[in-house]
């Protein structure tokens, strides 16, 4: 009987996996053999690997597994569609993943964490606390078990996608949890998206309530990923009310970091603005925010804020909303009022975590 838990070998890499067979005599081409069954032919087992000498099937059976994650809720949002699984991990715990429609393509939005440390007021996850931390095949099992909804149009109700078409055109890390304070598993997630999945990297997006020091290390990862970072208010003290955790750090700080990152990367910042009624939605924050993100080429997102149960926040009436904007962008500064899809499931921004009445889901 095996004494040590079994290791899941899809938190491996390629290199990794080939450097592991090699040790132990095997060829390294079998590593690839590994992946495809992994990551094409969605493999559940080891045993599934029908073209692995029976040798090595055994041998990997005794020290790995394969982590599939399983569905133990699917809620379907009756006005747009959007659709939130709870996910099941192997330790029983669960998490939760978003598949959001769009004429244009599919967004898989899904987590990082099983709660958050971050405790930000303004998100249900963080009423959670953190449980843990998602190893880099769980956060990559998200988007298998998505796209397998989608070709098998559990979700659409619709014609599966043209052979070899993807299922969606965009993987936005905004889901549960901080993806930079589980920053090793996110990083080798990553790199199993591009390396394994085939997923572009410029179609991959990474959303932050704002670590510089990550931030500037993640400036330096070789590749060109999306980096949103929620600022929430342009003052110190305001910032801190809603973000306790993340509000530490001084502003300055966070926004010579996302100036950094654009300089390395040149790609667009993405900053994330959640408006809450008599917290940060007055004027004169509309007039700061536009003075802090001056001279940076940056998409400024602003959210209304998603009520949850327990949170004593609401939003800002939509026509508040409007004159902030109209303030923004009367001084240069582009800002989109981006609407939150599944709300009505919680399924919105910063609603996932709260558990909702089982209304709606099948």
């Amino acid at each position: 009987m095996n004494e040590h838990p079994k290791k899941y070998i899809n938190d491996m890499t390629r290199r990794e996996i080939a450097s592991y067979l090699t040790k132990r005599g095997h060829p390294p081409y079998r590593a690839g053999q590994i992946c495809e069954w992994i990551y094409r032919k969605r493999a559940k087992s080891i045993e599934d690997m029908a073209n692995l000498p029976q040798d090595l099937r055994d041998h990997l059976e005794k020290y790995f597994t394969v982590v599939r994650l399983r569905e133990k809720l699917r809620l379907i949002s009756r006005t747009d569609g959007t659709t939130k699984y709870l996910l099941r991990l192997p330790d029983r715990r669960t998490v939760e993943s978003v598949y959001l429609p769009h004429p244009r393509g599919a967004t898989f939005c899904i987590s990082s964490q099983v709660g958050c440390a971050f405790e930000c007021r303004i998100c249900a996850t963080g009423t959670m606390r953190l449980k843990r931390d998602l190893t880099p095949g769980e956060i990559v099992d998200q988007i298998r078990f998505l796209e397998e909804q989608i070709q098998s149009s559990v979700v659409t109700g619709k014609r599966n996608p043209a052979p070899g078409a993807r299922a969606f055109s965009n993987v936005v890390l905004m889901g549960m949890g901080e993806p930079f304070a589980n920053y090793d598993n996110v990083i080798k997630a990553i790199h199993l998206m591009i390396d394994e999945m085939g997923i572009g990297s410029r179609r991959i997006t990474v959303s932050t309530c704002g670590i510089p020091k990550k931030i500037v290390k993640f400036a330096d990862e070789p590749f060109e990923v999306g980096l949103a970072i929620s600022l929430n208010s342009p003052f110190e003290s305001r910032r801190k009310k809603l973000m306790p955790v993340a509000g530490k750090t001084p502003i300055k700080e966070l926004m010579d970091a996302a100036r950094l990152y654009f300089d390395k990367k040149g790609r667009m910042l993405t900053f994330e603005y959640v408006m809450v009624d008599g917290m940060n939605d007055r004027l004169r924050d509309a007039f700061a925010l536009a003075d802090l993100l001056r001279g940076l080429p940056a998409k400024l997102n602003l959210i209304a804020f998603n009520p949850f149960p327990g949170s004593r926040y609401v939003p800002p009436e939509e026509s508040k909303i409007r004159k902030f904007q109209a303030v923004l962008e009367s001084r240069g500064q582009k800002a989109t009022l981006r609407k939150s899809k599944g709300s009505d499931i919680l399924a919105g921004c910063g609603q996932l975590g709260a558990r909702p009445r089982k209304r709606g889901h099948k």
